[in-house]
């Protein structure tokens, strides 16, 4: 009788405190009943982006604001909602692109900016509130583990 035994794999080598891996961060976002669709602009149903800016004077607080005549909805946040920022930088200003994920704990409906906009209180910090542009509302997200330095 032949038996073929695969040989064990070799355990990776260890990386220094700085190496390759230091400095990277990990999102793990678990959803809930999440569509597989997409829109006509081939973007995953349930994940609306808006124009958005760090509230001034505060650290957990983000303006969004839609434009109804370009078709855009109000955004559909409520408590324990997440939201990623989505800002794609400025290379050419030395801003990388962002991907940070903030749980909404409090809307405030109108927002700073009058109608069109609502402001949104988050559970923690904003992380690069200076370059904040974008938001995307994240329906069906469950929860998000981070794990990073």
């Amino acid at each position: 009788m032949n038996q073929y035994i695969p040989p064990a794999p070799a355990p990776a080598p260890p990386y220094p405190p700085n190496g390759p891996t230091s400095g990277i961060n990990i999102s793990i976002v678990v959803y809930y009943k999440r569509s597989l669709n997409l829109t006509s602009g081939l973007t995953p149903s349930g994940e609306t982006a808006y124009t958005a800016i760090a509230t001034p004077n505060t650290s957990r607080s983000i303006t969004i604001s839609w434009n109804p005549t370009a078709g855009q909805d109000k955004p559909a946040v409520r408590k324990s909602t997440w939201l990623l920022d989505a800002t794609m930088g400025n290379p050419a200003a030395n801003q990388k692109p962002h991907g940070y994920f903030y749980r909404v704990v409090n809307v405030i409906d109108p927002g700073t900016l009058g109608a069109n906009s609502i402001d949104v209180e988050t559970q923690t910090d904003l992380q690069d509130p200076g370059t904040l542009q974008t938001i995307v509302v994240m329906e069906s997200v469950a929860e998000v583990f981070e794990k990073g330095p």
